[in-house]
């Protein structure tokens, strides 16, 4: 048999692996095939809003004009979740544009002034586990700015369920925050200072009812968030917060948001991040 230089004969032998050059194999640090989808796989309450998914993206509120390239504004986001909680704005001037950035990466860019989505009412009660993770840019010095909100709101009742965003108006102390408040007052877990959710970086941020974390790294919290029973049923917003009207918006991207009434493991809190930041490039 000819061999050419290099070449090694294996005659039901195994082969020779040469310790030195030969790669050492290992098991991939993350499973490719997750999804956010598997949060939801019984039945859990809850959204994800994909982006980066432009066929789930319409330029009106009722799903009838897809948007087709990047600069059109979206009118209506389908929930991938599999609940079926799409949220869209009927107001032509308040609604978040599609973006595709100079890297590919494509996000959701709301105004700071006025854009907004709403989310349909879910069937909370107030005491469940929480968690939340997205991948997003703040582009705004603005002291509170609001990723999401689940809140009853109105005048009779003027307090949100919870929020998840961002608040502090210096460099570079703005502080991830989860809050909360019922009718008995409320609270919230925060970000500590000098932990910093930044400005114009794009992070991907999570927070449970016990801790927060930016770009997968837990940073140091305070307080204590409080069930909301009663208030996390119908003034529901992504991009800004709700008490007795919208306020609090969001300037800059959303490219990710997914919630899920659920208390995570571990691995599920890696793997949502490792996913928003497979969309994001923050980290």
């Amino acid at each position: 048999m000819a061999m050419t230089f290099g070449q090694t004969v294996c005659e039901g032998k195994m082969p020779i692996i040469n310790p030195v050059f030969s790669p050492v194999f290992r098991m991939p640090i993350t499973n490719t095939n997750w999804n956010p989808k598997s949060l939801f796989t019984t039945g859990t309450i809850g959204y994800w809003y994909d982006p980066s998914d432009i066929t789930t993206l319409f330029q009106d509120n009722l799903g009838v004009t897809p948007v087709t390239a990047s600069g059109q504004t979206v009118g209506r986001i389908l929930d991938k979740s599999g609940n079926g909680n799409h949220a869209t704005q009927a107001t032509l001037a308040q609604r978040p544009t599609y973006i595709v950035n100079a890297n590919g990466f494509s996000y959701l860019s709301f105004d700071g002034v006025d854009d907004n989505l709403v989310i349909p009412s879910l069937s909370l009660v107030g005491t469940e586990d929480l968690f939340l993770c997205f991948g997003a840019q703040r582009l705004s010095s603005t002291n509170f700015t609001a990723l999401m909100n689940f809140g009853l709101g109105g005048a009779g009742n003027p307090y949100n369920g919870f929020r998840f965003g961002v608040e502090g108006s210096s460099v570079p102390a703005y502080s991830l925050r989860l809050v909360s408040s019922n009718a008995s007052g409320g609270g919230g877990i925060n970000g500590s200072s000098p932990n910093s959710f930044g400005n114009a970086a794009t992070r991907v941020a999570s927070g449970t009812r016990r801790t927060l974390r930016i770009n997968s790294a837990r940073i140091a919290t305070s307080g204590t968030f409080v069930n909301f029973s009663g208030f996390a049923s119908q003034q529901n917003r992504l991009g800004c917060y709700y008490a007795f009207a919208n306020q609090q918006f969001w300037k800059g991207g959303i490219y990710q948001s997914i919630f899920a009434a659920i208390d995570p493991s571990n691995d599920q809190i890696s793997s949502s991040e490792d996913w928003c930041n497979l969309k994001t490039g923050a980290y």
